[in-house]
């Protein structure tokens, strides 16, 4: 009879105690604790029929499988790769034909059979999203136009990252080509629509599988290692710390292959579990990972709510249909172009005018690129680079960047000698104190210098190095070309930093623009004598150095006194 342990939720007698979980039967109380109870059945046959069903399942674990499990195969010239029409099964393709097995035995006499499924189904289908069958496709771009028709049809976002999102789904029917992959995220707020684009372009997707589900970590990464395919991760939040330390590993480690994450087996903790976490992922967050070298993999999208009317709020059964139809292009283009892409010939990108960054995402994406197509997606990642930039012009530190350039470029009737944070909070309305933060953030910051009239805090920067930086990345004006330095926000450094040019002196001392000397060469801050001066490192900006006279000094110390 089986015996098992309870917490009573309320009341006395024989009607309150729970059943069996075995057999069914009733059960009576054989010990009382002071949180528990423990129960034992009323049945007679119960530990056996207990004992008969651990039996079966013993000699279920205990049986050898048939072969080896795999979802593909390259034996040579040959291609094998798992797909499902009602149950698994081998397609294999040779010598430009396809025919079809129950298992496949390689050149070397290992004998292969489709992944079991047992535990991956959901409502009588397979959690992921195979091929059935191969249709043959046209050319690349009859393909890509139908992907991108079908992400429209479903998901509302722009042209520009439509494309960038057919690219990345070809990608990934032929990530384990490459040795490098990125990631492709969807962040925004509630109501933004993430979701559907997780569900339009994660259904295309080679061998795709809603990771989300998973309550550990360590879930994920074990079907990960069966299916070899394109996991995706809707909002996924672990219950602790340790999970998410190993998924921020799993997932630096999965943009590059040869990376394996080994984690102790917490069964036996003397051996290890392998994973790879190796091949291209999709997200959806509402907010940024922690982890920067996690964020540096992520091409990112960020999607609206959809004001169009023709696009199904429910996904209709004919979305599934459609999805199926397009993995199975996919997998006849799989099949057909895996022989002919070579890493050794991916496109030369050094030549285009985009960001570090983004050349990192388009040596994988350019390796599915034919010949003929090129040219439209060099155009491509340099329109993707401008609309990074209006991204980035349009935030925070872009708004407050091209605030300064506008006072500058405006001044006409004030003359200006110097910008302060003052003057850009004023035409924001914000404080000078977030805006000196903001701007020490891009590349920029605040020094104290005196003038002709008074001593002020204002904005400098250092280097025409700096200077460029943040114009490359916050400065967008496609009928312009990069604005050269302001004379009045350069620093004394940026002026005697350059090779060959002598400062201009007066009394000794430099003025690296018209009318400004530098409070730290010429007098005493407190009150201007130009005489027994001591050098004091200045509280707000430790780059500046600040004097005092001998007389301000002594009453300062006299106050203090």
């Amino acid at each position: 009879m089986s015996i098992f342990r309870a917490t009573r939720v309320g009341g006395a007698g024989e009607s309150m105690n729970p059943r069996c979980d075995q057999c069914g039967s009733k059960t009576k109380e054989i010990e009382k604790g002071a949180n528990f109870i423990m129960y034992e059945c009323t049945n007679e046959n119960c530990k056996e029929i207990l004992q008969q069903e651990r039996t079966k399942s013993k000699r279920v674990k205990e049986e050898e499988p048939k072969g080896i499990e795999t979802t593909f195969i390259e034996d040579k010239d040959t291609l094998v790769q798992q797909v499902y029409s009602n149950s698994p099964k081998f397609v294999i393709y040779k010598n430009g034909s396809y025919s079809y097995a129950d298992e496949y035995t390689s050149g070397d006499g290992l004998l292969y059979i489709p992944l079991n499924l047992v535990g991956l189904m959901l409502r009588g289908r397979p959690i992921v999203n195979f091929a059935s069958y191969p249709i043959s496709y046209e050319s690349f771009e009859m393909l890509s136009n139908k992907i991108n028709s079908f992400i429209d049809k479903y998901f509302d976002i722009g042209p520009s990252d439509r494309k960038l999102c057919t690219y990345f789904i070809i990608f990934t029917w032929l990530y384990d080509k490459v040795s490098v992959t990125p990631y492709l995220r969807f962040i925004a707020d509630f109501g933004s629509g993430k979701t559907r684009g997780l569900f339009t372009i994660g259904h295309l997707c080679y061998n795709s599988f809603m990771a989300a589900g998973s309550s550990t970590v360590s879930g994920a990464m074990r079907l990960q290692n069966r299916i070899h395919g394109t996991p995706l991760f809707n909002e996924s939040d672990f219950r602790n710390s340790d999970d998410t330390v190993a998924f921020i590993k799993w997932t630096n480690n999965g943009f590059e292959s040869g990376l394996p994450v080994i984690m102790s087996n917490k069964e036996n903790p003397s051996t290890q579990d392998v994973f790879d976490p190796f091949g291209p992922k999709l997200f959806v967050m509402k907010r940024p990972f922690v982890d920067t070298a996690a964020e540096s993999r992520l091409i990112s999208i960020a999607p609206k709510e959809t004001r169009r009317k023709d696009i199904p709020v429910l996904l209709p059964d004919e979305f599934y249909a459609e999805a199926l139809e397009i993995r199975n292009m996919l997998l006849d283009y799989r099949m057909k172009n895996w022989h002919s892409i070579d890493q050794k010939q991916s496109l030369n990108i050094d030549e285009l005018n985009i960001e570090a960054r983004l050349k990192q995402i388009c040596y994988p994406l350019s390796y599915i690129i034919p010949e003929n197509a090129i040219d439209d997606f060099k155009k491509y990642m340099e329109l993707r680079q401008q609309e990074i930039k209006k991204q980035r012009a349009d935030s925070w530190q872009g708004v407050i960047f091209n605030t300064l350039l506008s006072i500058i470029e405006d001044d006409e009737e004030r003359k200006l000698k110097y910008v302060t944070s003052k003057m850009i909070a004023e035409e924001l309305k914000s404080s000078p104190q977030k805006i000196t933060s903001t701007l020490k953030e891009i590349g920029l910051r605040v020094t104290i210098s005196r003038f002709s009239d008074k001593t002020a805090r204002h904005i400098v920067v250092d280097s025409l190095e700096a200077w460029e930086r943040v114009c490359s990345r916050y400065f967008v004006d496609i009928n312009s070309s990069m604005p050269a330095c302001p004379d009045i926000i350069k620093s004394p450094e940026f002026v005697t930093g350059v090779t060959g040019v002598t400062p201009v002196t007066i009394d000794g001392f430099v003025t690296p623009v018209t009318d400004v000397t530098d409070v730290t060469r010429t007098a005493c801050h407190d009150c201007s004598s130009t005489s027994n001066l001591t050098s004091l490192a200045d509280t707000y900006d430790p780059k500046a150095t600040l004097y005092l006279c001998k007389s301000c000094i002594q009453n300062k110390e006299g106050g203090l006194a």
